[in-house]
């Protein structure tokens, strides 16, 4: 076993670099598999080996392309790509208040099948409060969406590389943020909405420049999400695979709850729904007890979810108070 978590290490050093070579895409690939074999043997990794492998090269040039900023009225709207691991360029949205100086940013994380672009629904009802939003769209979606790729599948490889491909260039969306005058790389919170709270949890818990999440209707357990929600990509994982240990076991890396503790002392904030089908409740109370205080949940029962998503006369007054509780926005 020594052996192998040194080969994980030595494999990952490889692939921080940004380049494309040969080599690289071997490196990529061996690296996957080594983790799943580690995974395998034993469900839950050490921290440390879960930072190794999600470690890159901060330093990497981001090579950032920004487009002309479009005016929306009360915000300016600018498309930006940078790259990251893997050498992918990753489109991304940055909304920001026309105010001077640097405004604080909420790091924004879209849900299964949506992109980047779900960031405009909150970005004018927050660009009062001087906070910029910035998105990117995460792997197999929006401008990245491919033929054949998806971030939940049966083929347990591509979910693991997708998900760690989408933690790093939300990691490198950090990087950028801070490559700028206009944005405060000392204040930023992470809102995550169903894939992204998903996602987010691990992000947050990786990278301690995020001042606290507010997860909507995130969750854990990634194997309890699989074996009882009614999305259509669930019932599909379903059919194809039959052992649920084994999927336990592999996908130990993209676990949220052996993530989540080590958030800690930073405050967490959840919102997720009694009566929900796609992000079962369960989920929501295996991350919940996963984490460490201070944390937060708030369930809304029945009438009060459109859905799968709370209504945006609940959620918009929550993310007021969580922005006004970590200093983004002054409060009354």
């Amino acid at each position: 076993m020594a052996w192998v978590q040194a080969q994980v290490a030595c494999l990952l050093r490889e692939t921080t670099e940004l380049s494309v070579t040969r080599r690289s895409g071997w490196a990529i690939c061996l690296v996957v598999c080594a983790a799943l074999f580690c995974a395998q043997a034993f469900s839950a990794p050490t921290w440390e080996q879960v930072q190794a492998f999600y470690a890159y090269d901060a330093s990497a040039p981001l090579d950032a392309e920004a487009e002309e900023p479009v005016d929306s009225g009360i915000l300016s709207v600018q498309t930006v790509r940078f790259r990251s691991v893997n050498d992918e360029m990753v489109p991304a949205t940055v909304s920001r208040p026309k105010t001077e100086g640097k405004v604080p940013v909420i790091l924004f994380l879209h849900g299964l099948g949506g992109s980047r672009a779900d960031s405009a629904k909150v970005a004018p009802l927050l660009a009062g409060q001087g906070v910029a939003i910035v998105s990117i769209d995460a792997a197999h979606h929006g401008d990245r969406r491919a033929e054949g790729g998806a971030m939940f599948s049966a083929d347990l490889e591509m979910m693991v590389k997708g998900f760690r491909q989408t933690i790093i260039d939300n990691r490198r969306a950090l990087d950028y943020i801070a490559s700028r005058d206009d944005l405060d790389a000392e204040r930023v919170v992470l809102v995550g909405v169903s894939m992204g709270g998903i996602l987010g949890s691990m992000v947050a818990s990786l990278d301690e420049r995020i001042l606290a999440p507010f997860l909507i209707v995130g969750g854990g357990d990634l194997v309890g999400i699989l074996q009882t929600s009614e999305i259509g990509v669930a019932q599909e994982i379903r059919q194809q695979l039959q052992s649920s240990e084994a999927v336990r076991e592999q996908a130990a890396f993209i676990e949220p709850t052996n993530f989540i503790a080590n958030l800690s002392p930073r405050p967490l904030l959840m919102l997720n729904g009694r009566d929900d089908k796609i992000v079962p409740a369960a989920a929501g109370e295996a991350l919940f007890a996963a984490a460490q205080e201070p944390k937060r949940i708030v369930w809304y029962e029945g009438g009060a979810m459109e859905g799968h998503m709370p209504p945006f006369d609940v959620l918009i007054p929550m993310l007021a108070g969580f922005l006004k509780d970590q200093g983004l926005i002054a409060g009354p």
